[in-house]
């Protein structure tokens, strides 16, 4: 599913959280690649989390080495793979994430939370407390890029202020 709008994305995820990614690990599933990282939650602006807690989230794609993103333990020059270019999230850095429920997502059996339109719900957030886009910004030209364009270079507060507004209402 893809979202036009922040209020669009910010009614249909079931976690809203700032989050610290703690690690991560390149998992293929059935000739995918993904990764599973694990997150400190620091922020729950929706859901059920607490700060201090830890999500797992899967996304699609992943740094792998070898001659096929399929090989995570082949020796070879690494390759990362992404959707839209957008690389997976990184350990030690900070994202304010838009959440599905607890599911059943490529390699992990339980509990797994994807992120919503598939990296429209991931925003890092620089050490200023500025959002910014993981992916390349020449690639924002098409309508599955509205909610990225729309957050760049804007501070985490007050897109934190217009989700909690969103939420009220």
């Amino acid at each position: 599913m893809s979202y036009s709008t922040l209020r669009e994305l910010t009614e249909a995820a079931a976690e809203i959280a700032v989050v610290r990614v703690e690690l991560t690990e390149n998992r293929p599933y059935k000739d995918v690649p993904f990764t599973v990282a694990t997150v400190s939650v620091l922020r729950s602006l929706k859901g059920s989390s607490m700060p201090g807690s830890t999500l797992t989230v899967v996304e699609m794609g992943g740094v792998f080495a070898g001659r096929s993103k399929l090989e995570p333990g082949a020796r070879g020059t690494p390759v990362e793979v992404g959707v839209e270019g957008v690389p997976v999230m990184k350990a030690q850095e900070e994202y304010l994430l838009f959440l599905g429920g607890p599911t059943h997502v490529g390699p992990v059996l339980e509990g797994a939370r994807p992120v919503l339109g598939v990296f429209q719900g991931k925003m890092r957030i620089d050490t200023a407390g500025v959002l910014r886009f993981p992916g390349a910004s020449e690639s924002l030209a098409g309508i599955e890029f509205a909610v990225p364009r729309a957050l760049i270079g804007r501070p985490l507060q007050a897109v934190e202020a217009e989700i909690r507004a969103d939420l009220r209402r």
